[in-house]
């Protein structure tokens, strides 16, 4: 048989908040984030090195913030609220004396929340202030590790410089190098790197010698570059003129030490590596000599990397040049930031820095995944390293390497010069349902996302391919679905993936269940997700706690109360919800445990239930939602993916979205997100990105070594709230801010988009 796996193209820059929702309780003055009349403004600070060493990035991120405020503003202004964002930016100079006059004066002006300073130098002078006065930090760029202190006020959206000297140290080792010298600022974060560094290149075998420290005032290198001068020179004797190389710490005054360096030759003659403060350096392309001795010592710097998308672009267009990815990390705090603001309406930093940390965890930006540590910085990221080029005359900077930071284990370099090779991995997504279904799109991304928290790049270290069960629409007769499962087992065997991920029930039944009956020697590991019944029904799956086998994975169930409840808020007066579904095999399961779970034993429904009322055809669908009109006052929508026409075919969703929203003047309470997305106004449900997610990550872990049968199979309650406004507007209804500002995502229009 030759393999027929059916591909779908997978957008790289979907979210899971589609850069969120915001938006609208007013913090202003020293009221911060206490609620206020619909038409204040969010005030926040912003401390930037808009001249001095650091004028580059505080540039770059200038235009991050503002174009962030714009973004915001605008959603604002979609909704028709009437609040906004306003940011006051003040210049620190780079001067950490500067910096804390400049929050003095912000906090002067009422303001709570500040994102930045940029260096660490300058969250190191305003730390003991903020944290006496109750004001929350959110650096930006700050990377020294003894800055990452747990309980404290200071937020970092860059993961701390232990894992820097990590890539560095990593790539030096393998550039052959074993001897450094290095010179270095002689401030917070010029040392904390360079101790980091130090320790981690020791460990590997290497040697740093004689570090050369400069206060950061310098501007005349003449004695430093005379100890340089002498130090290379005998390190190069022992060592050798390829395996010694010089490390350098510096901001701007990097173009100051490159003019000074290139009148020794044998400076000029070895490599240099350089940090995340000199990466993508406007400076050093500024100036024709500096760049030239860059050039010519091969000087690489690795910098926190962030995905190309539109915010990059947008910055980019804005100031002529590629941006400093701690602007782009800027843009997402501001975001999570207001968030939080939001979420808490209070102004007790206690509970802003829990909101913060929480709304970290959930937010995937322009820079991805914002969880943070314990100490309140970025938990990890990869770093991509810089080297600058002459092309043609023009001196640009170019990628040259990228090393994939893996939690609890040692990291991978990947050169951009090396031939690509084929991932090692290959992971094996089953659908149940048809390709065109968004649901599929929302886990397989998820699952890609989740891998990738376990340190697993999609095209680098796996390859991913996906079969299309097609059993809802296409193949519906139990000997199709059983034809079809085994096409799915023929497939595995010529694939030969190291792991499968299926999802829904019939996926589970018929490939994970059936391939592990079938092979029962095989350890292959098996990820179920979006299954409704209970597995362990199925003899090789022991229990749901202990699953003792090669299957694991997520349960799907509906959070039906806080659905209802959702409904009670958005219109009040509600007290009856019809439940509808269609009469599919998957429905009548969701009906009999929706009977089982909730009517049977909760006595405090926000709501009460009518139904569930199952119907087969689209017809006796439209009968129904005629009958209770009058006898609802909400509609709460189960499934309608296998409603009938008079020819046995099923109805396009779409279609029967349609006439509902234009038959109806019932609000609807969908339990899956897409329910809003296809047009009906409100869904509280289970989210199958961040379910992807959930899986994803335990397919990373079972890849890295654990157990799948030691891994419990439960409900990972991976919830969304969404809202369609077109809808509302229809049915006259304004859903309140408050909602709004709690949504994982807004539609704007009936089949649109998200915002």
């Amino acid at each position: 048989m030759s393999m027929t796996i059916e591909k779908r193209p997978i957008n790289r820059n979907w979210v899971v908040s589609v850069i969120t929702i915001l938006l609208v309780i007013a913090c202003l003055g020293t009221t911060a984030c206490a609620p206020k009349s619909p038409s204040t403004e969010i005030v926040f600070g912003a401390l930037l090195p808009l001249t001095g060493d650091l004028s580059a990035s505080g540039e770059s991120t200038q235009a991050a913030l503002e174009l962030a405020v714009s973004d915001i503003n605008g959603y604002l202004s979609n909704i028709d609220a009437e609040t906004r964002v306003r940011l006051i930016i003040e210049d620190t100079g780079t001067d950490p004396v500067v910096a804390l006059e400049k929050l003095k004066s912000l906090v002067k002006n009422g303001v709570k929340i500040v994102i930045g300073p940029d260096s660490s130098g300058e969250v190191e002078a305003v730390k003991a202030y903020a944290d006496e006065e109750n004001i929350l930090i959110i650096s930006h760029a700050s990377t020294a590790p003894s800055l990452a202190i747990s309980g404290d006020n200071i937020f970092r959206f860059v993961p701390d410089d232990t894992h820097q000297a990590e890539a560095v140290a990593t790539l030096m080792w393998q550039d052959g190098i074993r001897a450094i010298i290095a010179m270095y600022r002689g401030d917070v974060w010029g040392d904390d790197l360079f101790q980091a560094a130090k320790d981690n290149f020791e460990k590997l075998g290497g040697t740093v010698i004689n570090g050369i420290r400069y206060e950061p005032e310098t501007t005349d290198f003449t004695v430093e570059m005379e100890a340089m001068d002498s130090n290379v020179t005998q390190a190069v004797a022992q060592y050798g003129i390829r395996s010694v190389a010089v490390y350098l710490l510096s901001f701007e005054e990097v173009v100051s030490i490159f003019n000074q360096a290139q009148n020794y030759p044998i400076l000029s003659s070895l490599n240099w590596y350089g940090s995340d403060s000199t990466a993508l350096s406007n400076a050093l392309i500024k100036n024709s000599q500096a760049a030239q001795f860059a050039i010519k010592t091969n000087f690489i710097n690795p910098m926190y990397g962030a995905e190309s998308g539109p915010v990059r672009d947008n910055i980019k267009e804005k100031i002529t040049r590629d941006p400093e990815v701690y602007s782009l990390a800027a843009y997402d705090a501001l975001w999570v930031a207001v968030k939080a603001c939001l979420a808490t309406q209070t102004k007790d930093i206690e509970a802003l820095r829990n909101a913060l940390w929480q709304e970290a965890e959930s937010y995937h930006g322009t820079t991805g995944w914002t969880v943070l540590n314990d100490a309140g910085d970025r938990m990890s990221g990869d770093y991509i390293f810089w080297v600058l080029r002459d092309e043609s005359g023009v001196f640009a900077w170019d990628t040259q390497a990228r090393y994939e930071f893996r939690p609890d284990s040692v990291g991978n370099l990947v050169f951009e010069s090396e031939p690509l090779l084929a991932p090692e991995l290959k992971v094996l997504v089953v659908h149940s349902y048809h390709e065109s279904w968004g649901w599929n799109q929302d886990i397989q991304n998820g699952i890609i996302e989740g891998l990738g928290r376990q340190g697993y790049t999609e095209g680098q270290d796996f390859e991913l391919e996906a079969f299309y069960m097609d059993t809802k629409i296409t193949y519906i007769t139990p000997e199709q679905i059983q034809e079809r499962g085994s096409m799915a087992l023929d497939i595995i065997r010529e694939y030969e993936p190291d792991i499968v991920f299926v999802n829904d029930d019939d996926a589970l039944k018929y490939v994970a269940v059936a391939y592990t009956e079938k092979y029962p020697d095989d350890s292959l590991p098996f990820v179920v997700s979006g299954t409704n019944l209970d597995p362990s029904i199925y003899a090789p799956i022991k229990s749901l706690e202990t699953p003792d086998g090669t299957i694991t994975g997520a349960l799907e169930r509906f959070p039906y109360y806080d659905a209802f409840a959702l409904g009670k808020r958005i219109v009040p007066s509600a007290s009856r919800i019809v439940l509808m579904t269609d009469a599919s095999s998957s429905s009548t399961f969701v009906v009999d445990t929706f009977k089982e779970r909730y009517l049977d034993r909760v006595s405090d429904s926000p709501l009460q239930i009518i139904g569930p009322i199952q119907v087969t055809t689209f017809e006796e669908w439209k009968q129904k939602i005629a009958e209770y009109q009058t006898k609802a006052d909400l509609l709460g929508i189960l499934t309608y993916h296998q409603l009938r026409d008079e020819k046995g075919n099923v109805v396009p969703a779409p279609v029967v979205v349609d006439w509902t929203v234009h038959n109806s003047s019932l609000p609807e309470i969908g339990i899956l997100t897409f329910h809003a997305e296809d047009g009906f106004m409100a869904a509280l449900g289970v989210s199958g990105y961040k379910t992807g997610i959930y899986v994803g990550v335990l397919g990373g872990q079972i890849l890295g070594g654990t157990d799948p049968g030691t891994i419990p199979i439960l409900d990972p309650q991976a919830t969304d709230i969404a809202f369609n406004l077109e809808r509302a507007a229809m049915l006259g209804i304004n859903i309140p801010i408050q909602e709004l500002i709690a949504a994982d995502v807004v539609f704007q229009t009936i089949g649109s988009t998200r915002f």
